[in-house]
């Protein structure tokens, strides 16, 4: 398990997002899960290196396993066809800014999203890996309706829906900024997808247990911030993406 510790009065801990996105991720993530850096890990059921993924977190029991559900990158493991405008002609994912803009227009059919995560959920669990709960890549279920598909298909599997968007904890101006954007965009889409005003399901949280307090490592530099109050660092080992990715010791040091 992570290493415990107190950053003003709350615990901090790493979990690992995109294991499986690439064999140099798998490599950087195994690192840290021989070290017992990390309380949790997300897989990616449609990634480059998958399969070695599976059998890396076959060996650690002692991490909790979310399926991070994937809409914006790679290829689908149901028909193409039934996820557009998700996906384009050559069947691959279209990328975040092409899920953003299918989201805000209201154009994605809730029943092959559902399908979708389902099967993912499924390639994960037939390799024997026990998963504790669904979160997803690029934030996805932060917007209207991939939020309220996934809690469904979550509690269908009696599975926890991680990261409540509301439990979010930013430390810099950019950090909150971010956060600010995602929930603008979280309004826009549930406004098409209900004509509400309101924050989506991703902002609210049914189990607080499921889904304490997270700062995301993409977000901001936490180095020159102070991750006060978030008991979970969302973070990506080897991902180009991540803000702290040079700085995973330095992170971890200052929850000890």
């Amino acid at each position: 398990m992570g290493h415990g510790g107190t950053v003003g009065a709350a615990p901090t801990r790493l979990h690992a997002d995109d294991l499986g996105a690439t064999a140099e991720v798998n490599a950087t993530v195994a690192r840290l899960l021989r070290a017992g850096r990390l309380v949790g890990v997300s897989v990616l059921a449609n990634g480059e290196a998958t399969d070695e993924a599976l059998t890396l977190v076959a060996r650690h029991p002692e991490v909790a396993v979310h399926v991070h559900v994937n809409l914006t990158e790679g290829r689908p493991l149901t028909p193409p066809p039934a996820l557009r405008p998700l996906t384009g002609p050559d069947g691959a994912f279209v990328g975040i800014r092409g899920a953003a803009l299918a989201l805000v227009r209201g154009r994605c059919d809730e029943r092959a999203i559902a399908d979708e995560v389902a099967a993912q959920v499924d390639r994960v669990v037939a390799a024997g890996v026990t998963v504790a709960a669904l979160d997803t890549h690029h934030h996805l279920h932060a917007l209207a309706p991939v939020g309220a598909v996934v809690a469904r298909v979550a509690g269908e599997r009696r599975l926890a829906v991680a990261r409540a968007y509301s439990q979010a904890r930013t430390h810099t101006i950019r950090g909150a900024g971010r956060k600010a954007g995602l929930s603008l965009l979280a309004r826009t889409t549930h406004w098409t997808t209900s004509r509400r005003v309101s924050l989506p399901a991703g902002w609210r949280s049914l189990d607080g247990a499921a889904s304490p307090p997270f700062a995301v490592a993409s977000w901001e530099h936490l180095r020159s911030g102070r991750p006060a109050g978030a008991t979970i660092v969302v973070c990506h080992p080897g991902g180009a993406c991540d803000r702290n990715a040079r700085h995973l010791d330095e992170v971890e040091d200052r929850a000890r």
